[in-house]
């Protein structure tokens, strides 16, 4: 299968290589500079994070020159590989050595790579590699990050077992998994801690680990068929009860945070939580999955960027007044205060190494092949070309639009999701199409506004799986500066983001006015693809005490004054009320 993007999502990820993300092997040593292609600077997971969204990046766009340089580090980094197996940079600390985590990520890289190059070259790479962690943890278990992600290994091993027939590989790989479980971290015990919210850093409750590991009992099973009652569904079960966001992933600064629309939400959780949902869907054909994966994708994870992607937040807020480091008390519970400022590399590098995976692999996720038909899991614009030489095309503006229209060369069968936006009894998962040859077929989906009580008589409006919030006017502000010998010069310097106009309301009716608008890219701030209009009644939040722009979920006063409002898709918006509360004559 071969796809050629279009519509928003080309966009996107044009705007992705254009922007910071296309700039990283330029301007910021721990790529331009790594020990893993020969330099100085850092030799651990940065460098495989930045791979982890190049390669995906590269295909989707199918751009030679990014194809050739992702092939060109690829390259450099398995002339690393010694004869035990083992791929790390020879130069790294002693202590780094200890922690086996880098490994894993690479190895998974190098199974995405291998699925869209089709240079199966690297399977032996891969083998060579994980025979060698098989040695390694004989001797010393696993340790740190390795211990809590070990299922990341998974990917791999599961790449390789779909890539041969060799049952002597097979019961490698089986006896390889149940070694890693067995010295991995045991999530089903851990998650006891997960019923409240802690201001000291740790491993059991940080948020990037458990957005991992939200796949992992689901890809044990499949390489070892040993079933797990603790499943991602179980997981996500007591997320949601202790941390949820509005945006149905969970709060996390980095640990988890609890269910204030004013905790932070780590920009790593979110493509890690992305990437778990994109495999649980592979591996189960389960919607709810692909429902998880797509509010990600649409709100959470463009709102933590600028427009054009030049500089990117560590920590987005689901009501977010202001972005600037917070001078009083701290809102983030375990980190710095410039945590929401969006730069090249605030509060911690992590996030500016692997954002890159977002939405290319978000991309590759929407079409499939299941039992020699092609499954539209999100429709996505795009022309898929099937090994059989059938070409399809697939138009729409989804989910700023709910049209899709379809097209064939030649008579086909087509499966196209089917969304279940109201309250209907149809929970039907995929429509089935015979397309005819050259014979446009079109579907539509209905979708409404929706108000929805998150608890704490708070409320959120959701159009589909979009997200709405009310944006707030505000001055930007950019700054350039130095640190640790990096220039953070225009565009790729820190922008502050300051309140100019007023965000203290409430709902106050529930009929909502979807105006469609004409728009150049997706996640524009100043020109969205969609309005909803409502009205919206004035209210008096007060300030929590001893913080800055973090205020009380209820109003201290009710006024009577009503403004006729627009609300945006959340991924639209720097600054935003998006959780609030609901009155009217009857309750007010």
């Amino acid at each position: 299968m071969n796809i050629k993007f279009k519509g928003w999502i080309k966009k996107q990820l044009i705007i992705q290589a254009n922007g910071l993300f296309g700039s990283l092997d330029k301007i910021w040593p721990d790529v331009k500079d790594s020990k893993w292609i020969g330099g100085t600077s850092d030799g651990w997971e940065r460098f495989p994070y930045y791979l982890n969204g190049l390669v995906p990046l590269a295909y989707t766009l199918n751009d030679k020159l990014l194809i050739k340089k992702a092939k060109s580090y690829i390259d450099k980094i398995i002339l690393l590989q010694s004869d035990d197996g083992n791929i790390l940079p020879s130069n790294i600390d002693d202590n780094l050595k200890k922690d086996i985590w880098p490994l894993f990520l690479l190895l998974k890289v190098f199974s995405i790579y291998g699925n869209l190059s089709k240079d199966y070259s690297i399977n032996e790479v891969i083998m060579k590699a994980l025979k060698y962690i098989d040695n390694h943890i004989e001797k010393k278990p696993l340790a740190d990050w390795a211990k809590y992600r070990y299922f990341e290994c998974y990917i791999p091993m599961l790449y390789i077992k779909q890539n041969t027939n060799d049952k002597s590989i097979h019961e490698f790989i089986k006896r390889l998994a149940i070694k890693l479980k067995q010295q991995g971290t045991n999530y089903s015990k851990i998650s006891k801690s997960w019923n409240k919210t802690s201001s000291n850093w740790g491993l059991d409750t940080h948020g990037v680990n458990i957005a991992m590991a939200l796949k992992s009992n689901e890809l044990y099973e499949l390489l070892t068929g040993i079933k797990d009652k603790f499943n991602s569904k179980k997981m996500l079960e007591i997320l949601d009860k202790y941390h949820s966001t509005a945006y149905y992933h969970f709060s996390c600064d980095e640990c988890l945070s609890g269910t204030s629309s004013y905790a932070g939400v780590e920009l790593c959780s979110i493509v890690e939580a992305m990437y778990s949902y994109e495999i649980l869907f592979k591996l189960t054909n389960d919607t709810f999955f692909l429902n998880r994966l797509e509010k990600l994708a649409f709100n959470a994870l463009p709102a933590t960027f600028l427009d054009n992607m030049n500089a990117h937040q560590y920590d987005q807020q689901v009501n977010q007044i202001a972005c600037l480091p917070f001078e009083k008390k701290q809102v983030f519970k375990t980190n710095k205060n410039e945590a929401n400022v969006f730069g090249l590399e605030p509060n911690f590098g992590c996030c500016t190494a692997n954002f890159g995976q977002g939405f290319p692999l978000f991309a590759l996720s929407a079409f499939s092949i299941k039992e020699d038909i092609l499954q539209i899991n999100i429709p996505l614009s795009a022309k898929i070309k099937l090994n059989d030489g059938t070409i399809i095309e697939c138009v729409s503006d989804y989910p700023f639009n709910n049209k899709v229209e379809l097209i064939a060369n030649k008579d086909c069968i087509v499966k196209l999701r089917n969304y279940n936006f109201t309250n209907s009894d149809d929970n039907q998962d995929f429509i089935i199409f015979n397309l005819k040859k050259n014979i446009k077929t079109k579907y539509k989906y209905v979708i409404k506004p929706k108000l929805i009580n998150r608890n704490n008589n708070l409320f959120v409006l959701y159009y589909g799986n979009l997200l709405f919030s009310l944006p707030i006017d505000y001055k930007m502000e950019y700054y350039e500066y130095s640190k640790d010998n990096v220039n953070r010069v225009y565009p790729y310097c820190d922008y502050y983001f300051i309140p100019t106009g007023k965000f203290k309301y409430a709902f106050n009716s529930l009929e909502f006015k979807v105006v469609k608008c004409k728009y150049n890219i997706p996640f524009d701030r100043l020109n969205p693809p969609i309005k909803i209009y409502s009205n919206f009644i004035n209210v008096d939040l007060r300030l929590k005490k001893d913080y800055q722009y973090v205020y009380n979920d209820n109003p201290h006063n009710i006024y009577n004054k009503v403004d006729k409002l627009y609300m945006v898709p959340y991924g639209n918006t720097y600054l935003r009320m998006t959780e609030m509360s609901f009155y009217n004559k009857k309750n007010s």
